[in-house]
């Protein structure tokens, strides 16, 4: 085959979303774009039909050889005075990020290997501006600074007004009643138990030799020692001592027996 090469007259105006004369009932856009070009073979412009094959990757370098997505085939375009028009569709390959384009040709009645057309072009910003369909559904709120209130929708009816002060309840104050202490008539309101006038949960216990005085207010004990010596008293003192038993209560409350 002779040497062929694809000539590009500004590859942003030969690149074109594919535009359709829209019914009533319009289709949702699709991801496929036309891609038009100038072949020439010999020095001279082509013409007949070619088999042509679109790679597209994320490097200009030769070097790298895998696409990052399946090749795009199309067999027998016509070309005229040089002048072709394909449709390519790549599906969501386009992120923002640059592509790269790599046009492969053989002749259409050929059926043998395809020779490459350098260097890859790069994709200017009209089939990027595919991307930009994403934007109906937000994916990363995080990337948004900010929002007109009348660009959003599904807006809660209690928001309609524009003013979010109306949520759509009737509380206005929060009053502290009987026992309970705080409340508030605006912003943020709280409420707390009044210990002067409820009592708190009771915790704590009276160690051994000491009993519960009292319980203070915020639910601790109040303990004291017995106050009570200890007395012995005998059970047993005539005819035969210590036959039967003699028992008292010690400092420490517990009962001593002899």
């Amino acid at each position: 085959m002779a040497s062929i090469r694809s000539l590009f007259a500004g590859i942003a105006a030969v690149m074109a979303l594919s535009t359709l004369s829209m019914p009533a009932a319009a289709a949702p856009l699709g991801t496929a774009f036309t891609y038009q070009g100038q072949l020439s073979e010999s020095g001279q412009p082509a013409s007949g039909l070619y088999d042509l094959q679109a790679c597209l990757f994320d490097n200009p370098n030769l070097a790298v050889t895998v696409p990052i997505q399946p090749c795009e085939s199309v067999d027998d375009v016509p070309v005229e005075d040089g002048l072709f028009s394909i449709a390519l569709d790549f599906g969501a390959a386009f992120d923002g990020d640059e592509r790269w384009l790599e046009l492969r040709v053989r002749p259409g009645s050929s059926g043998g290997g395809y020779t490459n057309l350098a260097p890859r072009q790069l994709l200017r910003a009209t089939p990027e501006a595919l991307h930009a369909r994403s934007a109906d559904y937000a994916t990363n709120a995080t990337t948004a600074s900010s929002a007109p209130w009348t660009g959003l929708s599904g807006v809660p009816a209690g928001f309609a007004d524009g003013d979010d002060a109306d949520s759509g309840g009737d509380i206005t104050a929060v009053t502290a009643g009987t026992g309970l202490s705080g409340g508030a008539s605006s912003g943020a309101a709280s409420l707390a138990v009044d210990t002067s006038v409820v009592q708190a949960r009771v915790s704590g216990s009276c160690p051994a030799g000491q009993y519960l005085r009292g319980i203070n207010a915020d639910g601790s004990v109040l303990c004291e020692p017995f106050s009570i010596p200890p007395r012995l008293s005998a059970v047993d003192s005539t005819d035969i001592v210590g036959l039967n038993n003699a028992i008292a209560i010690g400092s420490d409350s517990l009962p001593v027996i002899s």
